[in-house]
């Protein structure tokens, strides 16, 4: 770059690449070791801003403004990293509008569980992200306006638990499409927010799941009416295929909890994360994701007594997708239905419980062995009545 061309991207035009700074500083690592301390100390003391651009810009003005000059200021130049663009400067203000607004309609993601909080914001932060609206500093502010977001949705987000590495990862799996990673990096910092046994968790779920598909089928009408008078937007699209989802994992609910009945009458304890004020679908959707996380004994099932006689029919599949399929009535070939891509992975522990299930029906569909045979001569004495019998391998 030229002189000319460094000065308007923001640096120095000494060709060192450090931008221009408060602080004086043209070495990059002493610079990037200031901010550091700066903004740590300015991230404790931030007050809470509106949800919306002017909030944001406020945030990023609070977080580097004894840094930079322009700290809060969209950047005017357009630039990317890795080979992929962020979004066009002339666009920002408009983009960081629409981005606010949406979250503004989904009353900025309240009354969510943790992780239906983390699956919001996981899109959301994405969104920001792809915009990269400043020159310096965007992660920092994303991490800052996740924490306050979450607390204002009732939610204790510790921020020290997201490891730079994997935020990091899971920007650049959300830039490709892949928002899974950063709603799992979400919902680690969350913490759950009750233990409960599995036999309550299967109680609350039973009694959620209608109020739930109720709740779903409600909130798709009202989409449905905003469609007519708005059109469809790219928002809409994505909270109409979440709804989809939901409802397909809700159909699917007795195959997917049933790591959570395998482990009832343990003892065991079962962390669900519940919101501020969790609604039946909430509730089922927290239950949901408890099983989806519980781990699976790698050890195999024992095998069933060789037997000459034809598997049980009842036999449950020893396919985990065979058996969401079944459970979705859906035809194996529909490769493209939406919960395809979130269910599969639970496929392994699944498959484990499933061929526990399998090896427990084949057990008992198998015919009891004959005892050895007891027959004698007969005795002059006169039998005792069957009760009072000593037990013998026969009976």
């Amino acid at each position: 770059m030229s002189a000319d061309e460094d000065y308007a991207f923001g640096l120095y035009p000494d060709g060192s690449g450090v931008l221009r700074n408060k602080l004086g500083l043209r070495d990059a690592d002493a610079l990037k070791q200031a901010e550091y301390l700066i903004t740590a100390k300015r991230a404790d003391d931030a007050p809470p801003v509106a949800q919306t651009r002017a909030g944001y810009q406020a945030l990023h003005r609070h977080l580097f403004g004894e840094v930079f000059d322009w700290a809060g200021e969209l950047r005017t130049v357009d630039f990317g990293k890795g080979g992929s663009r962020f979004g066009t400067a002339r666009f920002l203000d408009a983009t960081l509008d629409t981005l606010f607004a949406d979250l503004a309609r989904q009353d900025h993601l309240r009354g969510r569980t943790g992780e239906r909080f983390a699956e919001g914001a996981a899109h959301h932060i994405s969104e920001l992200n792809a915009a990269h609206p400043f020159r310096e500093g965007n992660g920092r502010a994303m991490r800052l306006h996740l924490s306050q977001l979450a607390g204002q949705a009732g939610h204790m987000l510790d921020v020290t638990r997201i490891g730079g590495a994997a935020w990091m990862d899971a920007s650049i799996r959300a830039f490709e499409g892949d928002e899974k990673p950063m709603a799992g990096v979400i919902a680690m910092a969350i913490g759950p927010d009750r233990w409960v046994r599995p036999e309550v968790a299967m109680e609350e779920l039973r009694g959620a799941l209608e109020p739930a598909r109720l709740e779903i089928v409600a909130r798709t009408s009202a989409l449905r009416d905003q469609l007519v008078k708005t059109g469809l937007s790219d928002a809409v699209r994505q909270e109409i295929k979440g709804l989809r989802t939901e409802m397909d994992r809700l159909r699917a609910a007795d195959v997917l909890a049933a790591p959570l009945e395998a482990l009832q009458g343990s003892g065991s304890l079962v962390p669900v994360r519940a919101g501020a004020s969790a609604s039946p679908r909430d509730l089922a959707h927290a239950i949901l994701a408890a099983a989806g996380r519980l781990p699976t004994d790698p050890a195999p099932s024992p095998e069933a007594p060789a037997s000459s006689a034809p598997a049980s029919p009842a036999a449950p599949p020893t396919s985990a997708v065979d058996a969401i399929r079944n459970a979705l009535r859906r035809p194996p070939s529909d490769a493209a239905a939406p919960w395809d891509a979130s269910l599969t992975p639970l496929a392994p522990r699944l498959d484990a419980y499933l061929q526990r299930k399998a090896a427990e029906a084949a057990a008992a569909a198998a015919p009891t062995p004959p005892g050895p045979d007891t027959t004698q001569e007969p005795s002059p004495a006169p039998a005792a009545p069957k009760r009072d019998r000593d037990p013998s391998p026969g009976y």
